[in-house]
């Protein structure tokens, strides 16, 4: 056995040599990034969100994904695996659920049950 574990090694190390030494007909050729893009035209600083008002804090770590429902309440999912329900004026949030995961993606399907995709667990609830 100690025979055939020694041949086998030996082949093993041959055949990784041979491939090491094999020669390869492709050319790598280095890559210049381009430059930073001025901060003109489009890309130029501006204030178009000054005037947008706060419409809810969120505790902890999030929102990631919003999705309003019929009724005009806002859902969203936090970082701790909580999905809050948020009223349509903003003033009152709410704990719909909570896992073992982080939704980084909410929405309702046709007949208005809420759909979650679970970054952490790579899973969709509904």
């Amino acid at each position: 056995m100690a025979r055939t574990s020694k041949f086998s090694t030996l082949l093993l190390l041959g055949a990784v040599a041979y491939l090491a030494a094999w020669p390869v007909d492709i050319e790598p050729a280095a890559w210049e990034a381009p430059g930073i893009l001025p901060a003109t035209g489009a890309l130029a600083a501006n204030d178009a969100l000054a005037d947008c008002n706060v419409f809810a804090r969120m505790p902890g770590d999030g929102p990631d994904s919003l999705a309003i429902d019929a009724i005009g309440y806002v859902y969203t999912g936090l970082g701790n695996g909580r999905i809050l329900r948020i009223s349509p004026d903003g003033s009152s949030t709410s704990t719909l659920a909570t896992f073992d995961g982080r939704a980084t993606g909410i929405a309702f399907d046709r007949a208005g049950n809420i759909i979650v995709a679970d970054q952490r667990g790579g899973a969709v609830y509904t």
